[in-house]
């Protein structure tokens, strides 16, 4: 898949719009895919398993199928617009529309790691720490997500160092 399907670019020569979270919707549908099953397999051996072992295998799958509808349907619609004649970075989501996060002139681009993989974000120069905004998606060490940064770095990353700097 390429790059810019990837994360929904919207690019002009003036702006750039890209929506990080939308890598995560394909893994949000799968694990829905996975769950179902394992729901219905579940249900014909209950009297196998003891109840509380069953609800509680319940639960965490109807936390993982809510956490992914959830990434499917609000997550994935997070945009970030970067505006260099408004001279700001704008965040866009399904409730909110247009809201100024950064001054172009005030982004620091910095890596976040977790759990064993990171990813870019975005904050304000002092207080990048404090208050930052995922603009990627999560990067590993094997080779096909060292692909897919070289990929990011290239086409995204180039595109928002040029509109900080005009």
């Amino acid at each position: 898949m390429d790059i810019r399907e990837r994360y929904q670019i919207e690019e002009t020569s003036d702006s750039l719009v890209i929506y990080p979270y939308k890598p995560a919707v394909r893994t949000a549908r799968l694990v829905i895919a996975g769950i179902i099953p394992a729901a219905i397999i579940l249900f014909f051996f209950r009297d196998l398993i003891a109840k509380e072992i069953w609800a509680s295998l319940y639960v965490i799958m109807a936390y993982g199928v809510v956490y992914s509808l959830y990434e499917i349907f609000i997550k994935a619609d997070t945009s970030y617009t970067f505006d260099a004649r408004a001279k700001a970075v704008f965040k866009n989501t399904r409730f909110e529309k247009g809201k100024k996060i950064i001054p172009l002139d005030e982004v620091v681009i910095f890596t976040s790691s977790e759990s064993g993989s990171w990813r870019y974000a975005i904050g304000a120069r002092k207080s990048q720490f404090i208050k930052n905004y995922v603009i990627s998606e999560h990067f590993g060490g094997g080779r096909k997500s060292q692909e897919r940064l070289e990929t990011y770095e290239a086409v995204i990353l180039e595109k928002i160092h040029q509109l900080v700097a005009k």
